[in-house]
């Protein structure tokens, strides 16, 4: 019961991360995945810092909200 639960959460955040924006999507992983900070993220996006928090904050949110916990 407990891996099919932990495989229907997998499953779910997948499907979920390919929905996500390009941006977002490769901003979380890098973020999340690869532990660059917010400089290097910015740097590699083209973009603010402030801007990959944001960016990071909402494929966060996103995915807070459609991939279910339990």
């Amino acid at each position: 019961m407990v891996g099919s639960m932990n495989n229907q959460y997998r499953d779910a955040l997948l499907v979920a991360m390919k929905s996500l924006p390009d941006d977002q999507r490769q901003a979380l992983v890098m973020k999340d995945v690869m532990d660059l900070d917010y400089p290097e993220i910015s740097d590699l996006l083209e973009v603010s810092e402030d801007t990959a928090r944001n960016i990071i904050a909402q494929a966060r949110s996103y995915l807070a909200n459609v991939v279910p916990t339990e």
